[in-house]
């Protein structure tokens, strides 16, 4: 049985500092160019340039 993980779920892992297979071309891992990690929500495969990202909330009152 294969786990299907949504971009939320990939990001957390990834800012928590998992290294994380390339869901497209299976060869590369996810990385950031952001400065802190736990912060970044777009992160992208240092092989294919493939991106995963989550656009966070904002509420504005």
């Amino acid at each position: 049985m294969e786990n299907t993980y949504s971009a939320a779920d990939i990001i957390e892992q990834l800012q928590e500092g998992k290294v994380i297979k390339c869901l497209d071309c299976k060869e590369g891992h996810y990385i950031t160019t952001a400065k802190d990690i736990k912060l970044s929500h777009e992160f992208h495969c240092n092989k294919c340039g493939s991106v995963v990202r989550v656009t966070p909330n904002i509420i504005v009152e």
